[in-house]
């Protein structure tokens, strides 16, 4: 009988000479670009720090455990950094029976940054054990948004968005609602539903009668198109949010990207942004491999950059 092999251990074998035996701490990152001023972008970062792969260590009726995040953006130019900043936090646990291991701290950040070339460096790292850590390193790209033309911000993933009754103490209050971010960019069966938020810009600065659209796509790791919807864009005010979600429960095990584009009825010209997503799902079989021959470069999987991997398999576990 052939052996079938699972997605889990796909990318354990395509994955297999990356770092994944190295001791990481549970942590993820995403960021997204807002308009600001004619010079700067508003960049909103968001973390999710796993406090269950921190060094426990007894306190005073319970134990403690402390960490540091550190973020820093440095021109590629210049190499000198406008931002650098230590982030350190500590959660002392008094309750004997508590279990923290799912328990995380999810974060917000807003950053100004002048336009340029950046290199974001985020690391965050246990307290009592320097060598628990993990680094994030990106290129960034800062590009002041046009005041004369329309435009779309990135998009933010998001695992849930409350709008009647929103908490305006919250961190992830913003445009009247409860944005609650998704760093991880993994949705599962058992949270299916990927909500997002943008906003759109200049609408009605660049308006001259055009009518406008905005089109939602997603595409699975071949890029096939697997659902797409439209919606038409009335320009009353001259910048919008737009909020959605897709449910991703009918969809198999993949990586997909989710596009958004404001098309200009009239030039039928189009501002794009789009974001890498994460799907596990048991619940939809996806086709089999055969383990005696193998096409990895076949599979999605052989074309994931590591970080990718690293990131879905430890999702998975």
């Amino acid at each position: 009988m052939r052996r079938i092999l699972t997605v889990l251990s796909l990318i354990l074998i395509i994955c297999a000479n990356t770092n994944f035996a190295q001791k990481k701490l549970g942590f993820e990152f995403d960021y997204a670009r807002f308009k600001l001023d004619e010079n700067s972008v508003y960049l909103e970062l968001y973390y999710d720090i796993k406090e269950g792969d921190f060094t426990q260590v007894k306190a005073d009726n319970g134990f403690l455990v402390k960490g540091n995040l550190h973020i820093e953006i440095v021109n590629k130019v210049s190499n000198q950094a406008v931002y650098n900043k230590d982030f350190p936090f500590e959660d002392k646990i008094t309750d004997p029976n508590a279990d923290i291991k799912g328990k995380n701290m999810l974060g917000v950040l807003g950053i100004s940054v002048p336009k340029g070339e950046y290199t974001l460096k985020v690391v965050v790292e246990d307290y009592h054990d320097k060598a628990n850590s993990k680094t994030i390193t990106d290129n960034l790209l800062i590009v002041p948004f046009d005041e004369k033309t329309n435009a779309i911000s990135d998009i933010q993933l998001s695992s849930r968005i409350i709008r009647e009754d929103a908490d305006k103490s919250s961190i992830f209050y913003k445009s009247g609602m409860e944005v609650t971010p998704n760093p991880a960019m993994l949705y599962t069966n058992q949270m299916p539903i990927l909500h997002y938020y943008l906003e759109l810009y200049n609408l009605a600065a660049d308006n001259q009668g055009k009518a406008y659209k905005l089109v939602k796509t997603l595409f699975n790791s071949a890029g096939k198109k697997v659902t797409t919807s439209t919606k038409q864009i009335v320009p009353k005010l001259n910048a919008t949010v737009e909020i959605g979600n897709i449910n991703l429960a009918k969809f198999p095990t993949d990586n997909y990207t989710l596009e958004v584009a404001l098309v200009d009825t009239v030039s039928k010209q189009a501002k794009i942004t789009s974001k890498r997503i994460y799907l596990y799902n048991s619940n939809v079989a996806k086709e089999s491999v055969s383990a005696g021959n193998v096409e990895y470069i076949g599979s999605e999987y052989s074309v994931m950059a590591e970080a990718d991997c690293e990131r879905m398999l430890d999702q998975i576990k």
